[in-house]
Parts: structure tokens; sequence; C-alpha cells
């Protein structure tokens, strides 16, 4: 049977009873033997735990000794050599410093560690993007260097700078002047590998660039409008042509990963060397189409059938509306056959009689106006006013309610007569200059087309949006001249309504197709300075520009009442702007409506005279 003792508080035996028996003095003595071994045994334990520490300490300073001085065979180092070892523990060696870029004075230079700090300020160069002119550095032979390092892999070769400036107006002039401003000073000119047309040498003049007439070595230049906010690609195929059209990608953001229970789960992370790192996915690009910017889908069936439905109203009739329309405009045509056509409805026919009176204010003729409408009330008004009008059954069903608002049905459905109204014009031969009822004329217009090598006119709208480039034309105004290539863009847009109902806007596809047949067909465009042909967004946001205008100390030929929520504010501007040229007999279409139908209406009853009499704050 076991036994215990227990010693007391003061180390001795205490008395130990179990089972009621006292303990024996033997069983003492053999306690005071047990307890002192046992004190001997805590110390040998506590002696070997030290003494197996400080051999480890020991040996980890040994083990690291061994590090720092190799094998046996290699020299001790120095103190100082270690010392140097600790301040450096990186066994690689650091990445080279970036080499300081030809012009070492600018503040982008800083980013260079050994660079002299910059003695003065200079020049800006094409390194630096957030104040770039396109002026080429001055270190020109440098960074011809830099590209022709580069240019191996790639298949290209750096032919060097041009002028900018020169380049935009030759390839790029149905882009708006007022972009022009903002245009580089210098272009960079590539050309593909071994083609031999325009051999690198040095630049022929200080500032690095080439002489322009050098590009006409080339058999053909492809150029790229650059935009900000782009990277852009040049890819060497090989290939015996190029596209002609720019291929615009976007960056896919790598979609949740399928679980095998087919939940969704994020990307698996891993961890490697201590850290985190997150499982990514090949990147991929998905091509961005245009008509993203028109109505992001493909047209409706509805917008389809609306089309159809037009159209087989405009076939069905298309022998006796060429034969009606054609002796109209052989009757309204100039002696150069051109044709002032608008397209209205009931609801506008107050600003078709403002623009009238506003041109007979100028003493501007418009005997070649044609009045377009599916509404007989205007053409018995335009009639009224001694001025050529037309309608036929051709053109289909039409609202004679104006639009309550820019893009509402009212105004989609309109938009089919603006397209009709010039293609079967353009397609019976005769110029067209197409405009909308809020314009007024200031003085003539003609002249500004008289250039026959371009085949379209068009006004700059003044907005910059993205679905407008890159022409940013308005189509309520624009000039055409009838040949086999803008008959077939016409017909393009004409066969286009379903897309213009998609996106409500009779202009993006306008431009859409414009910028097409530029493509297909080499047709030629130009956008009209706006100081000339202002609208709307000078209205509101070039004041100066519109003060001038208001007192009549800048006369452009035209200007176009858009950029306005609906009619009452188009009307209210005008007159703010001294042009509003309406009697009150007249100053509305229920007023003009209740004016010819009591056979009262004329130019001299609708129209202020003399024009003088507007004052400036009148409105």
């Amino acid at each position: 049977m076991a036994r215990h003792a227990k010693l007391s508080d003061d180390g001795g035996a205490g008395d130990h009873h179990f089972g009621g028996v006292p303990s024996s003095p033997v069983h003492n003595e053999r306690h005071a033997y047990r307890t002192s071994s046992r004190r001997h045994g805590y110390f040998r334990h506590a002696m070997t735990f030290l003494g197996g520490f400080l051999l480890g300490i020991y040996g980890a300073f040994i083990f690291r000794s061994d590090l720092l001085t190799g094998p046996a065979s290699q020299p001790r180092p120095s103190r100082e050599m270690i010392l140097d070892l600790e301040e450096k523990p990186h066994t690689m060696p650091p990445p080279p410093l970036p080499t300081c870029p030809p012009c070492a004075k600018c503040e982008k230079c800083q980013q260079c560690p050994k660079c002299p700090p910059p003695p003065k300020p200079c020049d800006k160069t094409v390194t630096d993007a957030s104040t770039d002119t396109g002026a080429p550095p001055s270190g020109a032979t440098e960074m011809t260097t830099l590209f022709q390092s580069l240019d191996e892999a790639a298949g290209l070769e750096f032919h060097g700078f041009v002028d900018g400036k020169r380049a935009f107006s030759e390839f790029l002039p149905f882009v708006p002047e007022k972009i022009q401003s903002k245009v580089s000073d210098h272009a960079m000119a590539f050309m593909t590998k071994g083609s031999g047309f325009l051999p690198l040498r040095s630049p022929s003049s200080a500032d690095g660039t080439f002489p322009f007439e050098d590009l006409q070595a080339c058999k053909e230049v492809d150029v790229i409008a650059l935009a900000r906010e782009r990277c852009y690609v040049a890819v060497n195929t090989q290939m015996s042509q190029s596209s002609f059209h720019v291929h615009r990608y976007s960056p896919v953001a790598p979609e949740p990963v399928e679980g095998k229970e087919g939940g969704k789960k994020e990307a698996k992370e891993d961890k490697q060397a201590g850290e985190e790192v997150e499982a990514l996915r090949p990147p991929s690009w998905r091509l961005k189409p245009r008509i993203s910017l028109e109505g992001s889908r493909p047209p409706k069936m509805t917008h389809m059938r609306s089309q159809e439905g037009f159209l087989l109203e405009l076939f069905s009739n298309l022998p006796d509306l060429e034969e009606k329309a054609g002796a109209l405009f052989a009757r309204a045509a100039d002696s150069q056959k051109r044709l002032l056509i608008m397209a209205l409805n009931e609801g506008d026919v107050d600003l078709l009689v403002n623009f009238v009176c506003s041109a007979r204010q100028a003493s501007i003729s418009v005997e070649n106006l044609v009045v377009i409408s599916a509404d007989k009330s205007v053409v018995d008004i335009a009639e009224a006013l001694n001025l050529h009008a037309f309608s036929h059954p051709g053109f289909g069903t039409l609202p004679s309610e104006r639009s309550g608002r820019y893009g509402d049905e009212n105004f989609q459905v309109m938009m089919w007569l603006k397209v009709v109204s010039v293609w079967i014009a353009i397609r019976l031969g005769y110029h067209v200059l197409f405009q909308d009822a809020d314009l007024v004329w200031l003085k003539s217009p003609w002249e500004a087309f008289a250039d026959t090598s371009i085949d379209g006119f068009f006004m700059d709208d003044g907005a910059r949006s993205e679905r407008f480039s890159p022409l940013y034309a308005n189509s309520g105004f624009y000039f055409l001249r009838s040949n086999p290539i803008v008959i077939h863009f016409m017909q393009g847009l004409l066969l286009s309504y379903d897309a213009i109902r998609q996106c409500a806007s009779h202009q993006t596809v306008f431009i859409r197709e414009i910028t097409e047949h530029m493509s297909r067909s080499g047709m030629k465009v130009k956008v009209l300075p706006d100081r000339d042909f202002p609208q709307g967004q000078v209205f509101h946001h070039q004041k100066a520009l519109m003060r001038e205008i208001t007192a009549r100390n800048h006369t452009p030929y035209v200007f176009h009442m858009c950029w306005t929520k609906d009619k009452p504010d188009k009307i209210m501007y005008l007159i703010k702007s001294n042009m509003w040229y309406m009697t009150s007999p007249c100053n509305s279409s229920d007023a003009m409506l209740k004016t010819q139908k009591e056979g009262q209406i004329s130019l001299a009853a609708c129209c202020l005279d003399p024009w003088a009499s507007i004052s400036a704050d009148s409105g």
C-alpha cells in the first residue's frame, strides 16, 4: 500500500495518520532523504537547462560567423567589411539608376537622383504629358537614338518630328478649327520597317524637326488624331494593307470564379513568402463599339417596323413624288441648282416666319427656299407668304404638334422628314442647304460654300461629347453638294432611321454616316467656324462673343438657337439677343394660323420694320 508524507510548514515531518495509525521513526527518516534528493534533482535540471541555453547562443554566433566568413580557405573579413555588409544586407544588387533625359533642366528631371540641380526653368518637352506643347526635346539626336533602340523589335522606324499644325490642316481639315489652337506644334512620324519611304537621317532644323515635304515620299500616310487619357498600340502585322478603322478596346475586370457547387466566390488568394498574392485571370479586352454611344443597343424591333412603314410609303409613292418634287425644285432652285430646304410641322411655323423676316431685314433673298411639311396648314401659310412649299403622301404620317422637349416622341418622328426631304433633293441632282426652323440670317451664307472640292459643310455644334466625335457637326445647318458620294451618303442615312429612333438623335447617326463615308468613299467635309456660324453653345458659354453679336459689333452669317430645353426657351433667348423679328399678330403658331384663316397674313403684317427698332433689353 502506498504511503504519503506531508511536509510541515517549517520543513519537518509532521504526524501523518493513515488508517488511524501514527507514523513511525523509520518512515520519517526515509521521507527526509527523499525530500533532500528531490531538491538536488531540481538543481541539476536547472543547471542543464542553463548550459543548453548558453550552448545554443554560442552555436548561433558560430553559424552567423560562418556565413560572414565563407569557406575556410577565404581570408577573414575586416571589421569595416562586416559593418559594410550589415549596412547593405541585400544580396541582390540594386536596380540601375534611371538615365536623365536630354533636358536636365525641367522639374520632371528631379526623379533622376544623380541629375544636377536645375539651373533654370526649361522649355516644355514631349516627356512632360501634363504640359506638353508637342515641341521636340532640345536633344533631338538623343530622342532619335532612343526611338532607334526601341523600334528594332516592333519593326518600326522613327523618322522624326514634323510640323503638327500643318499636319492638322493638311490631314484633319474636317475637325473644327477651334480645336486647332490645342494641337501640338510638332507631330511624330513613323514608318514600317523596310519600306524605304523615309530614310533615317539627321534633323534639318535646330529644333529637331524635318521638312513636312518629306512625307510626300510616302505612298500612304495613316493619321491618328490622339485624344486625352488614351493608350495607343502600333502593331506591325506585315500585311500588305492597313485597316481603315482604329479599333478601340477597354479592359474587362475579372469576374468572380464559379465554384464547384455553382455558387460564386472571389478570386483565390495564395500565400507565398509571407505575402498574399491574388490569383488573377489573364487580361481580357472588350471591343468598344460605336453603337454603345447610340442608345447602348441595336435598334428595337418597334423602331425597325417604324422605319419599314415609312420606307413602304416612300417607295410605293416614289415615281409620283419624284415627278412633283422635281417640278417644284426646278422652279425654286437658283442658277447654280442650289436649294434652301426647311422641314417642319404646324407647331414651328412661327419660327419659319421669324427666319424669313430676319432675311428680309438683312435684304437677303430666300427665293430658293422650299418648305417641306406633311401639314397642309403649313403649306398654305408658306404659299401665302410667297414661299415655295411641298407636301406629299410619300412622306408618311407625321405629327402636327411641336415637340415638347428635345428627344421626345414627336422630335424623333420628325427626324424622318428632315432626312427624306434632303434625300429626295440630293437624289434629283440639287445642292442643298438644310436648316432647322430656329435659325436667323444676318448676312448671306452662300459664299461660305464656294469651294466646290468640298462635298459637305457643317455647322460646329459646340458640344465635345464622344458620341459627336470627331466632327462635332450640327445636323441643323449644313450644305451638301449633289454627287455620287453624297447621294450614297444620304441613302445610308435614310436606311438608318431605326438607329435615329433608337438613340433619339438625328445628329449622332448623321455624324456616324459622315465619318463612315469619309473612309468608304472619300467624302470631303469641312466644319464651319463658330464665330461666323454661332449656335446655342455660344449663347450659353461665350458671353463676350454673344455681347458683340447682340450689339451688332460683330455680324456672323447666321445664328442657330439650339442648345435649348424647349420652344419657349428658344423664343425667349432670341428676343434677348435681338433676333426676334415678329409682330404681335404673328408671334406664335396659333396666332399665325388664326391670321392665315382670316386671310390677313403677309410678310408686311408679320415682320418688324425697321430691324433697328428692336431694343437691346427687349424681353
